[in-house]
């Protein structure tokens, strides 16, 4: 049924099977070299390297970037641009979940390949805040005034989204439309990327 994540596309890398999206696509007329500048434009269009203020489950807000490196490898030679990348993750009325994914462009005289894989969903459950009363701004778990303060950690968990729909959803109460609500959003942002990507080719 719908709360299958096996109804999406599957693929597999070093013999494991994961959640993927992937597709050819032909841009009659514009060579290797003008692609793989406008893939450049794609990414650097995506902001994935900027600074996040996420609120966190229990309301405070945390300020975060989400992947570590938004191109992990370019060559125009080769006609190849990888990294990480992240989106909002809808899911009914909660704000505080992410997506990061892994993604692949490969241009070629004529059209390109994308690939968008290694999807993770990321829960910030709790951001940093003091515990107890302290006088002053808290800063570096000692208070302005002198007093010292103790910190909460950061609770940020992430499960790969075949986990997540087949184990986190169901088992800590995520259920119901709810699970269908988290296939969509991935759906959607997928739809997201393809489609802008596909107008930055055809430019």
């Amino acid at each position: 049924g719908i709360y299958d994540y096996f109804l999406l596309p599957e693929g597999k890398k070093n013999g494991k099977s994961m959640v993927a999206f992937s597709q050819e696509v032909k841009v009659q007329g514009v060579d290797k070299a003008r692609l793989y500048k406008r893939a450049q434009l794609f990414v650097a269009q995506q902001n994935w390297a900027n600074t996040e203020h996420i609120r966190c489950k229990d309301g405070v807000t945390l300020s975060s970037q989400l992947v570590d490196k938004e191109i992990l490898f370019s060559d125009e030679e080769e006609g190849i641009i990888t990294g990480q990348g992240y989106s909002f993750f809808p899911m009914g009325r909660a704000k505080h979940f992410y997506l990061t994914f892994m993604y692949k462009i490969t241009v070629a005289d004529g059209g390109y390949t994308y690939e968008f894989d290694k999807f993770e969903i990321m829960e910030f459950v709790r951001g940093p805040m003091s515990k107890g009363k302290a006088t002053g701004v808290a800063y570096a778990g000692i208070a302005s005034g002198g007093s010292r303060t103790r910190f909460y950690d950061v609770d940020l968990r992430s499960y790969p989204v075949e986990e997540f729909f087949s184990v986190r959803i169901i088992e800590d109460g995520y259920h119901g439309d709810l699970t269908g609500d988290a296939i969509s959003s991935l759906k959607d942002i997928y739809k997201g990327l393809a489609t802008g990507l596909k107008s930055t080719m055809e430019l």
